[in-house]
């Protein structure tokens, strides 16, 4: 026999997104800002190309408040 639990509520699956997100907010901006795009999305109109991409680094890595 096995320990394993492969399955999950669908309560659990439902909710998983928000969990994730709350653990990232209250682990601080270092966590929000690490997970890239999945909370700050790419602003529209900017192309994947080298020199955007390096904005949206230094946008990324701006302090809070500035």
């Amino acid at each position: 026999m096995t320990d394993a639990v492969d399955t999950k509520h669908p309560t659990y699956i439902e909710r998983a997104d928000e969990w994730s997100l709350m653990r990232d907010t209250t682990a601080g901006e270092k966590e929000v800002k690490g997970a890239g795009t999945q909370y700050l999305p790419q602003p529209s109109g900017w192309l994947p190309s080298l020199q955007l991409r390096s904005a949206m680094k230094s946008m990324v890595l701006r302090p809070c408040g500035i």
